[in-house]
């Protein structure tokens, strides 16, 4: 419910109109629903980049999630097993996180069998080797290594505005993979976002170039260095713009 209310408090989600207990009522997104081709076309890639370049930076972790609590600072009525666990796991970072959210899906696996024992046990070893491996990479320009990410940007979820104007180009410039000739723009929308999480920009964008390939998983349609190089440039470009811009307004406030 979180992260409904802050994507549309920052103008990134539609108007949230009722909460259920189970569920959101969220306005619709006047579009198309892009197939697995359309991730693949120029003018919607780039897009696609730039908005999730506007989610990395525009959305603030701190109104999701707080510090993970060291062990020793757990009291009594809250020294739950799994509240260690991700202490231990993540060490003075946010408490819910990609990595987190691993943990508690291993630890919600049976152990009923010796087999399913080790199972458990060898996946939970493997996601602490990676956690090590990978949790303390820094993000764009030093900063923290946990953004604001969709975490589920298949091609049902990207939304394909209607042009306002069937003059528009689109903004891209060619130094970035583009072609020389104007393009018609493509605005997107994401939508779906009950797997939004803390996790680096790298885990939004893998997750999502997998995507080019469909359900199908057809490698013959994946990006090419080129291309997901593009990508990446125009997410960061994107996105340290839209942090300037951010940081210009708040001083000015």
């Amino acid at each position: 419910m979180q992260s409904y209310s802050l994507l549309a408090r920052h103008g990134l989600d539609p108007t949230l109109h009722a909460r259920f207990e189970n569920g959101v009522l969220y306005k619709s997104i006047r579009g198309s629903v892009c197939a697995p081709a359309d991730l693949r076309r120029p003018e919607l890639w780039r897009e696609v980049a730039e908005r999730l370049g506007e989610w990395h930076v525009t959305l603030p972790i701190s109104s999701i999630s707080s510090i993970s609590p060291a062990p020793a600072q757990l009291s009594a009525h809250n020294k739950r097993a799994s509240l260690v666990d991700m202490a231990q796991l993540t060490l003075s970072k946010p408490n819910s996180n990609v990595w987190t959210t691993m943990q508690k899906w291993i630890l919600a696996l049976p152990t009923s069998t010796i087999e399913q024992s080790i199972r458990r046990g060898q996946l939970m070893t493997e996601l602490e080797s990676v956690t090590k491996l990978l949790g303390d990479m820094p993000g764009v320009e030093g900063a923290s290594p946990f953004v604001f990410t969709h975490c589920d940007l298949l091609s049902w979820n990207v939304i394909i505005k209607p042009s306002p104007s069937s003059a528009a180009v689109s903004r891209r410039s060619s130094t970035l993979g583009g072609s020389e000739e104007p393009e018609p723009a493509a605005i997107v929308s994401f939508i779906d976002y009950e797997y939004a999480m803390l996790a680096p920009a790298s885990f939004d964008l893998s997750n999502h170039f997998v995507e080019w390939g469909g359900f199908d998983c057809d490698a013959s349609a994946m990006h090419t260095r080129s291309t997901r190089r593009a990508f990446i440039s125009l997410e960061i470009i994107y996105a340290v713009s839209a942090h300037t811009r951010t940081a210009h307004t708040r001083s000015r406030i």
